[in-house]
């Protein structure tokens, strides 16, 4: 299998510092999203 049968694709990870510790910033989607309603994920998106 060639590598052109992959799709190329990254992740980025947004950590944020509140009060001295260091924490993965997160969202939950609205539950009135038609997809995944409710869901914890990361920012950012289409």
């Amino acid at each position: 299998m060639g590598h052109e049968k992959f799709i190329k694709f990254a992740v980025l990870l947004p950590l944020v510092e509140v009060n001295g510790d260091v924490h993965i910033l997160f969202e939950v989607r609205s539950l009135k999203m038609r997809r995944q309603p409710g869901e914890v994920c990361f920012p950012g998106g289409r």
